[in-house]
């Protein structure tokens, strides 16, 4: 195949972002968010999901992730904790 991408999962997801309702940067911040559910959940077990998508954030110069950047805030810290399943940040 020769494609030569670092990953081909993430390449594809890159190139089907365009025609959806959501963007890319949207799409990478849930892969993030859901592997880090993922591994705080893990209770031990070796983390078996690997966010593909974020292969793209430091070739485009991907702005920083809405959810962590909003969470100064009160009302966004408790957005982020239901976010990733904990009941405060402090659990983390």
């Amino acid at each position: 195949m020769k494609l030569q991408k670092v990953s081909l999962t993430a390449f594809l997801l890159h190139e089907r972002a365009d025609s959806i309702q959501v963007s890319f940067n949207e799409l990478t911040e849930a892969d993030f968010i859901l592997c880090l559910r993922h591994i705080i959940h893990a209770q031990g077990r070796w983390p078996n999901w690997f966010p593909r998508s974020l292969v793209y954030t430091s070739r485009w110069g991907a702005e920083p992730f809405r959810a962590f950047s909003k969470a100064t805030s009160k009302k966004h810290r408790v957005a982020l904790c239901s976010l990733l399943g904990v009941a405060s940040i402090k659990e983390l």
